[in-house]
């Protein structure tokens, strides 16, 4: 059973019963995804900018922010409200670099992609 399974369905205000502490639960995890959604579209969109202002072509390698760009800026978005510490910021960002080239290796050999980045 979940944690939102969990919750119990009592009123958190009482001056508006229909509000439930589920529903708030709900409404927290779909407020993180958009943030974590926004995030991970704002940090590609800044690297983009200065691949762009630094001369690459369109398609150009760019390690590691090719990798990392997406991550940068999902945690930077909601590092402030679950306090994430620099030690998870930093964890987070070396697993998704080395899962990004683990995975697309593993899929061009498996014929799945057909570059290796």
């Amino acid at each position: 059973m979940s944690e939102l399974e969990n919750i119990e369905e009592d009123n958190i205000n009482k001056s508006d019963p229909k509000i439930t502490r589920r529903q708030v639960v709900k409404a927290g995890i779909k407020g993180a995804a958009a943030l974590i959604g926004l995030g991970a579209l704002t940090g590609d969109l800044v690297k983009s900018f200065f691949k762009r202002r630094l001369g690459f072509e369109p398609g150009a390698k760019f390690v590691p922010f090719d990798q990392t760009d997406f991550v940068v800026g999902a945690l930077l978005f909601i590092m402030p409200i679950f306090g994430l510490t620099l030690k998870i910021f930093f964890v987070s960002l070396l697993l998704s670099f080395m899962l990004h080239i683990i995975v697309n290796h593993l899929a061009f050999y498996l014929r799945i992609r057909n570059e290796k980045w």
